[in-house]
């Protein structure tokens, strides 16, 4: 499988490599990732690459595309942040409660 993902001036363009035994990895490592090219700095190059890998570890062992994303992101989204309700309430009007100001706390801790 190749990917190629462009944005401006900006590229990422990989590989995935299937073993036909996949999905049984007993033998080693049914699916690899591999870096074709990129015109990013090597530091955002390796954190994107091992961020890659991670997910198609993760999915080969079972996990569907997004919970794999969401737990290889290195950035976590607050306990009490939900976007439906972000989305939502967007009238204008908010509240300020104890457990909002708890729930700030809490995020930047």
């Amino acid at each position: 499988i190749k990917l190629a993902l462009h944005n401006e001036a900006y590229s990422y363009i990989c590989s995935i490599a299937i073993d036909p035994a996949y999905p049984d990895y007993s033998l080693g490592k049914s699916c690899s990732l591999q870096l074709t090219s990129t015109n990013f700095p090597n530091s955002i190059e390796n954190m994107l690459t091992s961020q890659a890998r991670e997910i198609v570890r993760r999915m080969q062992q079972g996990l569907n595309s997004e919970r794999a994303l969401r737990m290889s992101n290195p950035i976590k989204v607050p306990k009490n942040f939900h976007l439906d309700n972000a989305e939502q309430s967007n009238d204008g009007n908010s509240r300020m409660t104890n457990q909002t100001i708890q729930n700030i706390k809490h995020d930047t801790e």
